[in-house]
Protein backbone atom coordinates (compact mmCIF):
# COMPACT_ATOMS: atom_id res chain seq x y z
CA UNK A 1 0.00 0.00 0.00
CA UNK A 2 1.18 3.36 -1.18
CA UNK A 3 1.46 6.01 1.80
CA UNK A 4 -0.81 8.31 -0.37
CA UNK A 5 -3.22 5.55 -0.27
CA UNK A 6 -3.11 4.96 3.73
CA UNK A 7 -4.28 8.65 3.63
CA UNK A 8 -7.25 8.53 1.63
CA UNK A 9 -8.06 6.37 3.59
CA UNK A 10 -7.45 7.76 7.08
CA UNK A 11 -9.71 11.32 5.64
CA UNK A 12 -12.32 8.74 5.30
CA UNK A 13 -12.40 7.78 8.80
CA UNK A 14 -15.44 9.11 10.30
CA UNK A 15 -14.51 9.99 13.45
CA UNK A 16 -16.16 12.57 15.65
CA UNK A 17 -15.40 16.03 16.35
CA UNK A 18 -13.98 17.37 19.63
CA UNK A 19 -13.34 14.27 21.57
CA UNK A 20 -12.19 12.38 18.51
CA UNK A 21 -10.48 14.49 16.10
CA UNK A 22 -7.41 14.84 18.25
CA UNK A 23 -6.95 11.00 17.98
CA UNK A 24 -7.81 11.18 14.40
CA UNK A 25 -4.04 13.19 14.25
CA UNK A 26 -2.79 11.04 16.34
CA UNK A 27 -3.90 7.77 14.22
CA UNK A 28 -2.67 9.40 11.37
CA UNK A 29 0.58 9.86 12.57
CA UNK A 30 1.44 6.23 13.89
CA UNK A 31 -0.37 4.84 11.10
CA UNK A 32 2.41 6.29 8.83
CA UNK A 33 5.08 5.89 11.13
CA UNK A 34 3.72 2.06 11.12
CA UNK A 35 4.13 2.20 7.63
CA UNK A 36 7.15 3.49 7.00
CA UNK A 37 8.60 0.72 9.48
CA UNK A 38 6.84 -2.31 7.83
CA UNK A 39 7.99 -0.62 4.66
CA UNK A 40 11.34 -1.25 5.84
CA UNK A 41 11.37 -4.58 6.93
CA UNK A 42 9.78 -5.13 3.30
CA UNK A 43 13.31 -3.51 2.26
CA UNK A 44 14.70 -5.74 4.18
CA UNK A 45 13.11 -8.94 3.60
CA UNK A 46 13.93 -8.12 -0.18
CA UNK A 47 17.82 -7.80 0.61
CA UNK A 48 17.26 -10.87 1.75
CA UNK A 49 15.75 -12.78 -0.45
CA UNK A 50 18.04 -11.36 -3.30
CA UNK A 51 21.14 -12.79 -1.87
CA UNK A 52 19.44 -16.53 -1.14
CA UNK A 53 18.65 -16.43 -4.56
CA UNK A 54 21.83 -15.71 -6.09
CA UNK A 55 23.65 -18.13 -3.66
CA UNK A 56 20.98 -20.60 -5.30
CA UNK A 57 21.54 -19.21 -8.83
CA UNK A 58 25.03 -18.84 -9.10
CA UNK A 59 26.51 -20.82 -6.36
CA UNK A 60 28.13 -18.53 -4.12
CA UNK A 61 30.05 -19.70 -1.25
CA UNK A 62 28.96 -20.58 2.17
CA UNK A 63 31.41 -18.04 3.45
CA UNK A 64 30.51 -15.17 1.18
CA UNK A 65 26.69 -15.37 2.07
CA UNK A 66 27.62 -15.06 5.77
CA UNK A 67 29.97 -12.18 5.03
CA UNK A 68 26.66 -10.18 2.85
CA UNK A 69 24.65 -11.32 5.80
CA UNK A 70 26.57 -9.66 8.37
CA UNK A 71 26.23 -6.54 6.33
CA UNK A 72 23.06 -6.61 6.00
CA UNK A 73 22.55 -7.21 9.44
CA UNK A 74 24.90 -3.95 10.19
CA UNK A 75 22.71 -1.78 8.17
CA UNK A 76 19.63 -3.15 9.56
CA UNK A 77 20.72 -2.17 12.73
CA UNK A 78 22.52 1.74 11.83
CA UNK A 79 18.56 2.14 10.84
CA UNK A 80 17.08 0.98 13.94
CA UNK A 81 19.50 3.14 15.70
CA UNK A 82 18.40 6.44 13.82
CA UNK A 83 14.86 5.83 14.46
CA UNK A 84 15.10 5.24 17.80
CA UNK A 85 17.30 8.81 17.47
CA UNK A 86 14.62 10.44 16.26
CA UNK A 87 12.13 9.56 18.72
CA UNK A 88 14.30 10.88 21.44
CA UNK A 89 14.73 14.12 19.53
CA UNK A 90 11.35 15.46 21.34
CA UNK A 91 12.88 14.71 24.55
CA UNK A 92 12.75 17.68 27.13
CA UNK A 93 13.69 17.93 31.15
CA UNK A 94 11.38 16.81 33.35
CA UNK A 95 10.21 19.01 36.46
CA UNK A 96 8.07 17.31 39.44
CA UNK A 97 5.65 20.77 39.67
CA UNK A 98 1.60 20.03 39.68
CA UNK A 99 -0.54 22.19 37.50
CA UNK A 100 -3.19 24.13 39.20
CA UNK A 101 -6.80 23.56 39.15
CA UNK A 102 -7.61 27.19 38.99
CA UNK A 103 -4.62 29.13 37.75
CA UNK A 104 -4.54 32.68 36.40
CA UNK A 105 -1.72 33.75 34.24
CA UNK A 106 1.27 35.66 35.09
CA UNK A 107 1.86 38.97 33.98
CA UNK A 108 3.83 38.67 30.55
CA UNK A 109 4.22 39.65 27.39
CA UNK A 110 3.06 36.63 24.60
CA UNK A 111 5.92 36.76 22.64
CA UNK A 112 3.86 37.34 19.63
CA UNK A 113 5.58 36.91 16.60
CA UNK A 114 7.15 40.61 14.83
CA UNK A 115 6.93 39.43 11.23
CA UNK A 116 4.79 39.40 8.07
CA UNK A 117 5.65 35.82 7.69
CA UNK A 118 3.27 35.66 10.61
CA UNK A 119 -0.49 35.74 11.17
CA UNK A 120 -2.81 35.75 14.37
CA UNK A 121 -5.38 32.89 14.96
CA UNK A 122 -8.21 34.06 17.19
CA UNK A 123 -10.80 32.58 19.07
CA UNK A 124 -13.91 32.94 16.44
CA UNK A 125 -16.57 34.30 18.82
CA UNK A 126 -15.56 37.61 20.05
CA UNK A 127 -18.88 37.65 21.93
CA UNK A 128 -17.63 34.89 24.65
CA UNK A 129 -16.07 36.84 27.05
CA UNK A 130 -14.99 34.02 28.87
CA UNK A 131 -12.91 31.28 27.05
CA UNK A 132 -11.16 34.11 23.82
CA UNK A 133 -7.49 33.58 23.20
CA UNK A 134 -5.35 33.84 20.05
CA UNK A 135 -2.40 32.66 18.80
CA UNK A 136 0.14 33.36 15.81
CA UNK A 137 1.40 30.28 12.81
CA UNK A 138 3.12 30.90 9.95
CA UNK A 139 1.66 32.65 7.03
CA UNK A 140 1.95 28.76 4.63
CA UNK A 141 -0.39 27.09 7.58
CA UNK A 142 -4.02 26.85 7.39
CA UNK A 143 -6.62 26.64 9.63
CA UNK A 144 -8.61 23.73 9.30
CA UNK A 145 -12.64 23.81 9.40
CA UNK A 146 -14.40 22.98 12.34
CA UNK A 147 -18.23 22.38 13.40
CA UNK A 148 -17.77 24.03 17.00
CA UNK A 149 -16.44 27.21 18.64
CA UNK A 150 -14.61 25.20 21.02
CA UNK A 151 -12.21 23.87 18.76
CA UNK A 152 -8.82 25.25 16.91
CA UNK A 153 -7.00 22.57 14.61
CA UNK A 154 -4.21 24.65 12.56
CA UNK A 155 -1.82 22.78 10.04
CA UNK A 156 1.26 22.97 7.81
CA UNK A 157 -0.43 21.34 4.83
CA UNK A 158 -3.08 22.41 2.69
CA UNK A 159 -6.36 20.34 2.56
CA UNK A 160 -6.26 16.39 1.22
CA UNK A 161 -2.62 17.45 0.06
CA UNK A 162 -0.31 14.21 -0.29
CA UNK A 163 3.20 14.66 -0.36
CA UNK A 164 3.39 16.91 2.72
CA UNK A 165 4.47 15.94 6.23
CA UNK A 166 1.58 17.36 8.82
CA UNK A 167 2.91 19.62 11.58
CA UNK A 168 -0.21 19.97 13.46
CA UNK A 169 -1.66 21.75 16.43
CA UNK A 170 -5.17 21.74 17.59
CA UNK A 171 -6.45 23.73 20.60
CA UNK A 172 -9.94 22.78 22.63
CA UNK A 173 -11.91 24.44 25.52
CA UNK A 174 -13.97 22.01 27.57
CA UNK A 175 -15.90 22.67 30.68
CA UNK A 176 -14.43 21.44 33.65
CA UNK A 177 -17.86 20.24 35.04
CA UNK A 178 -19.15 18.82 31.96
CA UNK A 179 -16.05 16.90 30.46
CA UNK A 180 -16.27 14.16 27.45
CA UNK A 181 -14.36 10.71 28.09
CA UNK A 182 -10.94 11.61 26.76
CA UNK A 183 -10.48 14.81 29.04
CA UNK A 184 -11.39 12.91 31.88
CA UNK A 185 -8.46 10.28 31.01
CA UNK A 186 -6.20 12.95 30.03
CA UNK A 187 -6.62 14.34 33.44
CA UNK A 188 -6.60 11.18 35.69
CA UNK A 189 -3.75 10.41 33.98
CA UNK A 190 -5.68 7.08 31.79
CA UNK A 191 -3.96 8.39 28.72
CA UNK A 192 -0.40 8.98 30.15
CA UNK A 193 0.07 5.48 31.30
CA UNK A 194 -1.60 3.83 28.64
CA UNK A 195 0.16 5.47 26.13
CA UNK A 196 3.50 5.45 27.96
CA UNK A 197 4.07 9.37 28.10
CA UNK A 198 6.71 10.77 29.76
CA UNK A 199 4.91 13.63 32.31
CA UNK A 200 6.20 16.96 33.55
CA UNK A 201 5.29 20.53 33.94
CA UNK A 202 5.19 23.28 31.63
CA UNK A 203 3.70 26.88 31.17
CA UNK A 204 1.07 28.20 28.31
CA UNK A 205 -0.20 32.03 28.21
CA UNK A 206 1.64 32.08 31.48
CA UNK A 207 -0.42 29.54 33.47
CA UNK A 208 1.13 26.44 34.84
CA UNK A 209 0.34 23.35 32.88
CA UNK A 210 0.95 19.13 32.59
CA UNK A 211 3.00 17.99 29.15
CA UNK A 212 2.57 14.54 27.79
CA UNK A 213 5.45 13.41 25.66
CA UNK A 214 7.55 10.83 24.27
CA UNK A 215 4.90 8.32 24.36
CA UNK A 216 5.42 4.46 23.36
CA UNK A 217 4.41 5.07 19.73
CA UNK A 218 4.35 7.98 17.72
CA UNK A 219 5.85 11.32 18.50
CA UNK A 220 2.82 13.72 19.35
CA UNK A 221 2.73 15.78 22.92
CA UNK A 222 -0.60 16.58 24.95
CA UNK A 223 -0.48 19.55 27.00
CA UNK A 224 -3.96 20.73 29.25
CA UNK A 225 -4.10 23.15 31.88
CA UNK A 226 -7.24 24.45 33.89
CA UNK A 227 -8.36 28.35 33.67
CA UNK A 228 -11.65 29.95 34.93
CA UNK A 229 -13.59 26.19 35.07
CA UNK A 230 -12.04 25.60 31.54
CA UNK A 231 -10.03 22.55 30.42
CA UNK A 232 -7.83 23.58 27.56
CA UNK A 233 -6.23 20.88 25.61
CA UNK A 234 -3.00 21.08 23.16
CA UNK A 235 -2.30 18.26 20.95
CA UNK A 236 0.78 19.06 18.89
CA UNK A 237 1.87 16.23 16.13
CA UNK A 238 5.56 17.14 14.31
CA UNK A 239 4.79 15.00 11.26
CA UNK A 240 6.79 12.19 10.36
CA UNK A 241 10.25 14.13 9.50
CA UNK A 242 12.06 16.56 11.17
CA UNK A 243 11.07 16.10 14.35
CA UNK A 244 13.43 18.10 15.88
CA UNK A 245 13.10 21.38 13.61
CA UNK A 246 9.19 20.53 13.73
CA UNK A 247 8.70 20.72 17.60
CA UNK A 248 11.05 23.92 17.53
CA UNK A 249 8.33 25.94 15.60
CA UNK A 250 5.79 24.20 17.66
CA UNK A 251 7.24 25.76 20.59
CA UNK A 252 7.24 29.36 19.09
CA UNK A 253 3.96 28.74 17.93
CA UNK A 254 2.66 27.95 21.57
CA UNK A 255 4.95 30.85 23.14
CA UNK A 256 2.58 33.52 20.95
CA UNK A 257 -0.50 31.76 22.74
CA UNK A 258 -2.18 34.34 25.37
CA UNK A 259 -5.59 34.18 26.85
CA UNK A 260 -7.68 37.12 26.29
CA UNK A 261 -11.18 36.47 28.13
CA UNK A 262 -12.47 39.64 29.81
CA UNK A 263 -14.64 37.87 32.74
CA UNK A 264 -14.39 34.63 34.33
CA UNK A 265 -17.04 31.72 34.36
CA UNK A 266 -20.24 32.53 36.72
CA UNK A 267 -23.63 31.36 37.04
CA UNK A 268 -26.58 33.24 36.98
CA UNK A 269 -28.58 33.66 40.32
CA UNK A 270 -31.12 30.80 39.72
CA UNK A 271 -28.48 28.13 40.01
CA UNK A 272 -28.22 28.82 44.04
CA UNK A 273 -31.68 27.97 44.59
CA UNK A 274 -31.70 24.58 42.49
CA UNK A 275 -27.86 23.24 42.62
CA UNK A 276 -29.01 21.23 45.53
CA UNK A 277 -31.61 19.77 44.23
CA UNK A 278 -29.39 17.28 42.39
CA UNK A 279 -25.84 16.12 41.38
CA UNK A 280 -25.55 18.79 38.10
CA UNK A 281 -23.04 18.78 35.28
CA UNK A 282 -23.10 22.51 34.57
CA UNK A 283 -21.66 24.70 31.21
CA UNK A 284 -21.13 28.11 31.33
CA UNK A 285 -21.14 28.70 27.53
CA UNK A 286 -24.20 27.19 25.72
CA UNK A 287 -24.64 28.55 22.50
CA UNK A 288 -28.26 29.70 22.32
CA UNK A 289 -28.97 29.15 18.90
CA UNK A 290 -28.37 25.97 18.69
CA UNK A 291 -31.38 25.16 21.13
CA UNK A 292 -34.61 24.35 19.76
CA UNK A 293 -38.13 24.90 20.99
CA UNK A 294 -36.18 28.00 23.59
CA UNK A 295 -39.67 30.09 23.17
CA UNK A 296 -42.76 30.71 24.71
CA UNK A 297 -45.66 30.01 23.07
CA UNK A 298 -46.97 33.04 22.31
CA UNK A 299 -43.28 34.08 20.69
CA UNK A 300 -41.50 35.62 23.68
CA UNK A 301 -37.75 34.84 23.52
CA UNK A 302 -37.04 36.48 26.80
CA UNK A 303 -33.71 38.57 26.68
CA UNK A 304 -31.16 37.47 23.64
CA UNK A 305 -28.56 40.40 24.08
CA UNK A 306 -26.27 37.63 25.41
CA UNK A 307 -25.89 34.57 23.40
CA UNK A 308 -24.99 31.76 25.76
CA UNK A 309 -26.77 29.85 28.02
CA UNK A 310 -26.01 28.47 31.22
CA UNK A 311 -26.66 24.42 31.62
CA UNK A 312 -27.21 22.08 34.49
CA UNK A 313 -27.66 18.24 33.68
CA UNK A 314 -28.45 15.35 35.91
CA UNK A 315 -29.26 11.71 34.91
CA UNK A 316 -31.18 11.76 38.28
CA UNK A 317 -31.57 9.88 41.12
CA UNK A 318 -30.38 6.27 42.28
CA UNK A 319 -29.03 3.86 39.26
CA UNK A 320 -29.47 3.64 36.17
CA UNK A 321 -31.44 4.83 33.66
CA UNK A 322 -32.04 6.99 36.86
CA UNK A 323 -35.43 8.72 38.40
CA UNK A 324 -35.36 11.81 36.70
CA UNK A 325 -39.15 12.63 37.68
CA UNK A 326 -38.93 13.40 41.47
CA UNK A 327 -35.78 16.13 40.89
CA UNK A 328 -38.13 17.36 37.85
CA UNK A 329 -40.78 17.64 40.26
CA UNK A 330 -38.64 20.10 42.91
CA UNK A 331 -37.17 22.29 39.98
CA UNK A 332 -40.56 23.32 39.09
CA UNK A 333 -41.97 23.92 42.59
CA UNK A 334 -38.71 25.63 43.22
CA UNK A 335 -39.30 27.97 40.13
CA UNK A 336 -43.06 28.51 41.04
CA UNK A 337 -41.82 29.72 44.47
CA UNK A 338 -39.68 32.38 43.02
CA UNK A 339 -42.18 33.68 40.29
CA UNK A 340 -41.24 32.33 37.22
CA UNK A 341 -44.25 31.70 34.86
CA UNK A 342 -44.89 28.52 32.56
CA UNK A 343 -45.38 29.64 28.76
CA UNK A 344 -44.71 27.18 26.76
CA UNK A 345 -47.10 24.68 25.20
CA UNK A 346 -48.27 21.97 26.96
CA UNK A 347 -46.46 18.94 27.01
CA UNK A 348 -49.81 17.16 25.47
CA UNK A 349 -49.09 19.02 22.06
CA UNK A 350 -45.30 17.93 22.04
CA UNK A 351 -43.71 15.10 20.10
CA UNK A 352 -42.69 13.01 23.41
CA UNK A 353 -39.75 11.71 20.63
CA UNK A 354 -36.98 13.51 21.90
CA UNK A 355 -38.18 14.50 25.29
CA UNK A 356 -40.73 16.74 26.34
CA UNK A 357 -40.06 20.26 28.27
CA UNK A 358 -41.36 23.35 29.67
CA UNK A 359 -40.43 27.05 29.57
CA UNK A 360 -40.91 29.69 32.03
CA UNK A 361 -40.51 33.21 32.01
CA UNK A 362 -39.80 36.06 34.54
CA UNK A 363 -38.34 39.35 33.90
CA UNK A 364 -38.00 39.10 30.36
CA UNK A 365 -35.44 36.13 30.78
CA UNK A 366 -36.38 32.34 30.21
CA UNK A 367 -35.57 29.15 31.96
CA UNK A 368 -36.22 26.06 29.93
CA UNK A 369 -36.83 22.47 31.86
CA UNK A 370 -36.55 19.44 29.60
CA UNK A 371 -36.61 15.83 30.40
CA UNK A 372 -35.93 12.33 28.20
CA UNK A 373 -35.99 8.63 29.15
CA UNK A 374 -34.14 5.84 27.74
CA UNK A 375 -33.29 2.51 29.36
CA UNK A 376 -30.24 2.74 26.63
CA UNK A 377 -28.39 5.95 27.60
CA UNK A 378 -30.45 6.81 30.82
CA UNK A 379 -33.12 9.03 31.42
CA UNK A 380 -31.81 12.60 31.58
CA UNK A 381 -33.17 16.43 33.25
CA UNK A 382 -31.70 19.38 31.65
CA UNK A 383 -32.27 22.89 32.66
CA UNK A 384 -31.56 25.72 30.41
CA UNK A 385 -31.19 29.71 31.80
CA UNK A 386 -31.13 32.86 30.35
CA UNK A 387 -27.89 34.96 31.65
CA UNK A 388 -29.42 38.70 32.24
CA UNK A 389 -28.76 41.52 30.07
Amino acid sequence: MEEKDLINILENLNVPEMENLAHQSQLRARLLQEHAQIQTVKESFSVFSLITNSFTMKRFSYAMVLVLLAIAGVFVFTQSQNFGSEKQIAKQPVENKNSQNQNQPEKQTPQLAQNDNWKEVQWHDPANTVLGYKFDIPNSWFEVPTTTERYILVNSCKPNAIDCDNVELAVSAVSATQTNGFVNNLTSGSVAKEGGYTVSATKVGGISATMLNNPRYGNDKYIYLQKDGEWFVFHLLPGLKNFEENYALLDKILATFAFTAREASQAPAEYNFLKDIDSWEVAYQIKSNKIEAFTCADGRNGSTSNGYLFSMGSQGYGEAPGDINTPYAKVVTALQKKGWIKCSIPESQQDPTGGTYNVYIKDNRLIKVAKSYSMGTGNYLGVLIQYGN
